[in-house]
């Protein structure tokens, strides 16, 4: 009768050790906390019946029969207290487990995030098994797809509300820059910033939207940018710089809407893109020059083998200079016209030499009538 009068233990009268007890072969404590040693989490041990759905568990099971019958791994996982030489009998929150794992997946989501790491490289079967040895509480990291659904999420709205108070109540530029991506979409990129330095004296920039545009005009980007100050809470009034490049519509859509909207605004036009057609001005008037930079380019275009002779023709021209192609003269990137130019006006007379000895050893004969289905190649006598 005295055993029925006996105050039975509740789950929260439970301790890591008692229970540990009943659990030997594959549990450990270690700073008041219940430990699966074989899948390297942390166990509520307050109930029973949550430790053998554990060892119940797919994964505790496969895990288990890797391990050598009555073998336990060499390294255990042990808390900062108990390491410090600090233990503790007391029973844990019955959240416990849960707040630690909560924890590791935030912190390991914000470090991906911050150095831009795509989360699918934790899937890898040999980061999981680092964070399996090495990483308290790694076992319950959950796969990339659960991280991207349950965390990501939140690590944008924390830096959202960063950059919300990084640009509250100061006066601000805005910048908008609109491009295509590979599959030829009308993207435009919305940036602001703040025209107060931060604590190391930079000022930079956010990018607040990327908006995918029908089309490229007046009414669609200042549409796109009221919407994104709106949305960010940005007053107009602290708008003071409007930067984007010498478009026509970019500087209509600042005339007609913009400016009307955000009374403190000033257009201001981009620097690299104004250096840009200063370059294409000074190219324009040397026709010649255009012509023979990209003839020079095309006797090269899908001809390795032509590539491999001309090095080595190099080679023997001048031993004690190292040889090298010419660069692709790129229309819409001036200083790549140039560096071509500049390399031609240095190693003219090799390339002549060159083209002189590709039309000796060619084994096709000189036609002046083209051949139907054929394109139209040949040297013409340089003499």
């Amino acid at each position: 009768m005295d055993r029925f009068l006996q105050r039975q233990k509740s789950g929260r009268n439970v301790t890591a050790h008692q229970r540990h007890s009943e659990f030997k072969q594959w549990t450990h404590v270690s700073g008041g906390k219940l430990f699966c040693t074989v899948c390297n989490v942390v166990v509520n041990h307050e109930r029973k019946s949550v430790v053998e759905k554990h060892r119940d568990s797919a994964k505790h099971q496969t895990k288990s029969k890797g391990e050598p019958s009555g073998s336990v791994p060499a390294k255990r996982q042990k808390t900062i207290t108990s390491c410090n030489g600090v233990t503790s009998t007391s029973s844990a929150p019955n959240t416990i487990s849960r707040e630690a794992r909560n924890e590791l997946c935030k912190g390991l989501v914000a470090v991906f995030a911050a150095c831009n790491i795509p989360l699918s490289k934790l899937d890898h079967p040999q980061f999981r098994n680092f964070l399996h040895k090495h990483v308290v509480n790694g076992g319950a990291v959950p796969k990339s797809r659960q991280l991207q659904k349950c965390y990501l999420q939140r690590e944008l709205a924390d830096k959202k509300d960063l950059v919300q108070k990084a640009i509250e109540g100061k006066p601000v530029a805005v910048i908008c820059d609109e491009m295509s991506d590979d599959i030829g979409r009308l993207v435009l990129n919305v940036l602001v910033a703040p025209m107060e330095p931060d604590s190391d004296g930079k000022i930079k920039s956010y990018l607040l939207d990327t908006v995918f545009l029908p089309k490229t005009d007046h009414a669609q980007v200042s549409g796109a940018v009221i919407t994104t100050l709106v949305n960010w809470k940005v007053k107009f009034q602290d708008v003071i710089t409007f930067n984007t490049d010498n478009a026509a519509y970019m500087k209509k859509a600042f005339r007609e809407v913009i400016k009307g909207v955000m009374p403190n605004c000033s257009h201001v036009t981009c620097l690299a893109h104004i250096m840009n057609l200063l370059g294409e001005s000074f190219r324009k008037p040397f026709e010649q020059t255009n012509k023979y930079v990209k003839s020079a380019n095309a006797i090269f275009w899908h001809a390795g083998a032509r590539k491999a002779r001309y090095i080595r023709y190099l080679k023997e021209s001048d031993p004690e200079k190292t040889p090298k192609l010419a660069p692709n003269p790129v229309g819409t990137i001036w200083n790549c016209w140039y560096d071509a130019v500049e390399y031609h006006q240095e190693n003219m007379d090799a390339f002549l030499g060159f083209i002189k000895a590709e039309v000796a050893h060619s084994k096709v004969p000189y036609c002046d009538t083209p051949i139907p289905g054929r394109p139209v190649c040949r040297y013409q006598n340089t003499n």
